[in-house]
């Protein structure tokens, strides 16, 4: 009885976090029109240089601060919504990496922030859902935090670790603290050096089990 009560739990979360992502994923497409057609707008009110256009370009400034923040909030609801499966699985991280930037397009865009992936990232076996959601916390910090350039992810020379390296001081916030959590659900360990205005973050990957298959 009462395993049949879990069973049904288990399902009604999976089927919630699925009509929150695609609710997520709906508004994400026109928000990501408002941004670029914000920042085209911005950029023309600067080349004018009259009070009008100056007054015009704060209030263009309010509408792109306006759509970060909210996309912000879709990038945590996505995170929220994704429901841990209880067995690992083999896990593609390059593809995992790459899907979790897509959420941050336009965050991303708007600081000019790139992606750049180092070499093949590899794979583990881990549950997808807590090692997303400590993948695309930590890019959202990375982002929120780096100067304009590039965001490099690798795996470590040992494939133990993911690593985010960027220019910037880490400080922490949201982002960090829910990579953090979702770090602890895996049993993994989540590292932060600075050294001369730059930052690497560390994410351990789980290791295998010694019958896992390869």
């Amino acid at each position: 009885m009462e395993s049949g009560k879990v069973e049904r739990s288990v399902e009604a979360e999976a089927l919630l976090g699925r009509r929150i992502q695609g609710v997520a994923h709906e508004l994400a497409t026109p928000l990501s029109t408002i941004t670029l057609r914000a920042e085209l707008l911005l950029g023309r009110l600067g080349k004018q240089g009259t009070p009008e256009a100056e007054k015009d370009a704060r209030a263009v400034r309010s509408i792109l601060e306006a759509a970060t923040r909210c996309s912000q909030i879709l990038t945590a609801l996505r995170a929220h919504a994704r429901v841990a499966e209880p067995t690992p699985e083999r896990l593609e991280l390059r593809a995992l990496v790459v899907e979790a930037f897509e959420l941050l397009a336009s965050p991303a865009r708007h600081r000019n922030v790139t992606l750049e992936l180092a070499g093949e990232l590899g794979h583990c076996r881990a549950r997808r859902g807590p090692l997303s959601q400590a993948v695309l916390g930590l890019l959202a910090h990375a982002v929120a935090m780096a100067t304009p350039g590039a965001l490099t992810v690798e795996a470590d020379a040992a494939g133990e670790a993911l690593l985010f390296r960027f220019a910037g001081e880490s400080v922490a916030d949201r982002e960090l603290a829910a990579a953090r959590e979702a770090a602890a659900r895996l049993g993994v360990e989540l590292a932060i050096a600075v050294a001369g205005g730059a930052t690497v973050l560390r994410l351990g990957l789980p290791a295998a089990p010694a019958d896992a298959p390869a």
